[in-house]
């Protein structure tokens, strides 16, 4: 707390960070990026994948319906993600929950996983040295 009784919520380093952020908002975005998402009732870690998943679950790549209808994609069909890194792919799902331009995959599968589109090198944390792993840039075709 500062002593005018106000709070310091962000050191100014992040503010800077912050900022630096908002100003690449200008930059020309991608038509689609990848959000890492839980799936519920699983480990969301692909150690447990062959004992601890249940029914028919499996790593859905979920898609606003307006995105899907623009791809020219149906529920249930198979999917790539790509971009610079890597690639994978998945089982479409239509999900009005998810933003337009936004497509949604659960973590912690072996063969169908987010983490095949992020760099160890580029997109980095300096503070923290995390990897990015939201708002990943990709583009979606059928598999």
């Amino acid at each position: 707390m500062l002593p005018d009784g106000r709070w310091r919520l962000a050191p100014r380093v992040l503010v800077d960070r912050l900022r630096d952020e908002l100003d690449h908002l200008d930059q020309a975005r991608p038509e689609y990026v990848l959000t890492a998402r839980r799936q519920l009732r699983n480990m969301n870690s692909a150690r447990y994948e062959q004992a601890e998943r249940r029914g028919n679950e499996q790593p859905w790549v979920r898609c606003n319906p307006d995105d899907v209808a623009r791809l020219g994609l149906t529920d249930g069909e198979a999917v790539v993600l790509t971009n610079e890194y890597g690639s994978t792919a998945g089982v479409l799902r239509v999900d009005d929950r998810v933003r337009p331009g936004v497509v949604s995959m659960t973590h912690g599968w072996t063969a169908t996983n987010p983490t095949a589109l992020t760099s160890t090198v580029d997109d980095v944390d300096p503070l923290t040295g995390m990897i990015c792993q939201s708002a990943i840039p990709v583009t979606v075709t059928r598999a």
